[in-house]
């Protein structure tokens, strides 16, 4: 034993064979004298091997020795283990331990299929307040590339049984604490003088937006087994991976996704033989895939959920004339926009974040819901001020869009340029606002709206009255907080002519409001739009035929919900298309 060795790391074997002689000189007083070079197991990690995970991880390990020395040391410990497990059981008490090591088995085979390896390190798994993760792992954010940790239970749950509420609050105590410790090792890594930070992607990974508060959307999972009630249809081929009902959310505050405390949690099935069958295997290459699959698909269903219970925009700083977009460095842009967010910083915490790497775009996440419609409505007309806003899909890169635009909006300011120019000709062309939202709305003649609109250079729709839609409504939907131009044409004119505007922002404005302005008979709330005038004459398109589809459209989904609807009920309803729609109706 006196004998000098250099050990490996992952010379496991030996490790776990010292520490049992440690072991037993502090139990039992035995005179061994141990020279080794390496950590062994902590007496609390072996306490844990002694209390029938010694026995699991001398299994899990079997195939990792050949010869015959490091056969006989297996054997050795292997044997330790089991006797020291029928020493501290009788046998009617071990009749009942085979049900709980099922669970501890199906946890072990599940991590070594699914998680990450190395984050035993630091306190990720073993958490400071004694709390240990089953399995976690580093993949794919939901907002853009960066990267966040997936973390995950299965170590509770019989055949079928539903999560208790113990075990869901401490999934998300796992959650809570994982978050803490990425942000404690974030502050400690001081930026160099280029702003890199050393450990950033290594140690730990980004989860708070220092300037928005807003944090990185942290997804939990539990997974139960399921064996087949029906004998005949039991398999070992498909790992039959099935989400339980609907996403769980747990939160201190309503429509904050981006709250530190709000958390989402799925629970998922899994086929239990299969689960058996791929452990057992030597195919590393099989694992892979099916962690790969496994792992994608846990991403994928909780992008499902947020884009059907959330509304997303993208958000970028607009350019202002008098800026000069050549000499105009990151900083000097990334200054402005620190101090738009913190112009709006109380009314949009928990709801706007910007990733790490993406500091030129925030995003902002509302939920539709009708309690909070007038507040998502007036956080928006804020933002709008100073941001270009977009309708945003979760999954995508809004980058190239984001940029033409801005490119678009630079030329059309007066600002010079960043890149090359994108408006070449005399007049504008629809092709280059192909991914822009029109708005497009009429005025009545009758009413002498045209008037009302020049003098102000506003535009308004009617928002909903009473629950009940009217001619002009318009709900929080495609393109109402999102366009940025306005086809402005005449309500009932044979061959509407038209005229393009700007749409620089809006407002909410109610009926006195629309009253102090000279408004012709407003009723109820409005949409305000700020116009600014275009520079160039817009080119020609058909607006009559976009028109008459659009009532088309109209007339057959009311027909679909068996309501009384024709045209003269669709006419003057503002219209939200993108320039590709309008050109594919034109074409």
């Amino acid at each position: 034993m006196n004998k000098r060795k250099m050990v490996n790391y992952d010379e496991e074997l030996l490790v776990i064979f010292y520490s049992i002689l440690d072991y037993m000189k502090r139990k039992y007083g035995f005179d061994i004298k141990i020279n080794y070079h390496f950590n062994l197991l902590s007496e609390v990690e072996f306490e844990n091997y002694l209390d029938y995970y010694g026995v699991i991880r001398m299994k899990q390990i079997r195939y990792k020795y050949f010869s015959d020395k490091d056969l006989r040391l297996w054997t050795l410990c292997n044997a330790f283990f089991e006797r020291m497990m029928e020493i501290h059981s009788s046998q009617l008490y071990q009749d009942y331990l085979m049900v709980t090591d099922y669970h501890v088995v199906f946890e072990a085979m599940v991590d070594e299929l699914l998680s990450d390896k190395g984050l035993d390190k630091g306190d990720l798994k073993a958490q400071e307040d004694g709390k240990r993760v089953d399995h976690i792992y580093a993949y794919q954010g939901l907002i853009n590339q960066d990267r966040i940790f997936y973390i995950g239970d299965s170590k509770y749950y019989n055949i079928g049984a539903g999560l208790g509420e113990y075990s869901v609050y401490k999934q998300y105590t796992y959650a809570r604490n994982v978050i803490q410790h990425n942000l404690s090792l974030f502050l400690e890594d001081k930026p160099d003088e280029n702003g890199k930070r050393k450990r950033l992607g290594k140690d730990y990974l980004i989860y708070r937006d220092e300037d928005t508060d807003g944090y990185s959307i942290t997804p939990n999972f539990f997974i139960s087994a399921r064996i087949n009630e029906i004998a005949s249809q039991r398999g070992y081929d498909k790992d039959e991976l099935t989400a339980r009902n609907d996403v769980e959310k747990l939160r201190h505050f309503e429509n904050r996704l981006f709250d530190r405390d709000t958390l989402l949690l799925q629970h998922y099935d899994i086929n239990f033989l299969f689960v058996l069958s791929l452990y057992a295997q030597s195919n590393d290459g099989l694992k892979a895939e099916f962690r790969e699959k496994t792992r994608r698909k846990f991403r994928e269903n909780i992008l499902q959920y947020l884009g059907d219970t959330y509304q997303f925009y993208s958000l970028q700083l607009k350019p202002r004339a008098g800026q000069d977009g050549e000499d105009e460095d990151d900083e000097q842009r990334l200054d402005a926009m620190h101090r738009a967010i913190e112009k709006h910083f109380r009314s949009s915490i928990g709801k706007v974040f910007r990733p790490y790497s993406d500091e030129k775009f925030m995003y902002v996440a509302v939920e539709p819901k009708e309690e909070f419609y007038e507040d998502n409505l007036l956080l928006l007309s804020e933002l709008s001020k100073d941001f270009t806003i977009r309708h945003y899909k979760l999954n995508t890169n809004p980058t190239d869009e984001i940029n033409k635009f801005y490119q678009i909006e630079a030329e059309l300011s007066g600002v010079e340029p960043v890149g090359a120019k994108v408006l070449k000709g005399e007049k504008l062309r629809l092709e280059d606002f192909a991914d822009e939202m029109f708005l497009v709305g009429g005025w009545r003649k009758e009413k002498n709206q045209l008037a009302w609109i020049k003098e102000h250079m506003w535009y308004n729709v009617r928002k909903m009255v009473l629950g009940k839609n009217r001619n002009g409504v318009q709900r929080i939907e495609k393109g109402l907080a999102d366009a940025h131009y306005l086809l402005l044409y005449e309500i009932g004119a044979d061959m509407p002519s038209y005229e393009l505007y700007r749409i620089d922002s809006y407002k909410v404005r109610e009926t006195k409001w629309m009253e102090k302005y000279g408004y012709p008979e407003p009723s109820g709330k409005y949409i305000v739009y700020r116009l600014e005038s275009m520079p160039k004459e817009f080119e020609r398109i058909d607006l009559d035929k976009v028109l008459k589809n659009e009532m088309a459209k109209a007339v057959r989904e009311h027909q679909k919900r068996k309501e009384d609807y024709g045209p003269k009920d669709f006419e003057g309803t503002p219209v939200y298309l993108t320039g590709r729609e309008i050109m594919e109706i034109i074409k």
